[in-house]
């Protein structure tokens, strides 16, 4: 009893204790999760700007369709080659990025 008395305070410790007994299962469970609400969204997000090109323009929306679908892609790289440079001098490796 006095083991899960020290989690009184914090709770977030309990959960993480309870989640590394079975490690696998639970990385298991909330991959599936984030698959499960991810793909719907993808195909959602798909599906309107397929719908966006697909119709006669209204001023310039299917642009600003584009432009955003493009601006997404263009940070998601950009924090990618962030993380990979804030990582590289973590680690004292001070070299260029490739």
């Amino acid at each position: 009893m006095d083991d899960l008395c020290r989690f009184a305070a914090n709770p977030l410790a309990f959960v993480a204790r309870y989640s590394e007994s079975a490690l696998i299962s639970h990385i298991a469970i909330v991959t599936a999760s984030l698959a499960g609400v991810g793909c719907p969204v993808m195909t959602q997000c798909i599906k309107t700007l397929i719908d966006a090109f697909a119709t006669p323009p209204h001023g310039h929306l299917h642009s600003i369709y584009l432009a955003g679908l493009v601006d997404c892609s263009r940070r998601s790289v950009l924090a990618a080659r962030e993380l990979d440079r804030q990582r590289r001098v973590c680690e004292g490796d001070r070299r260029p990025p490739m």
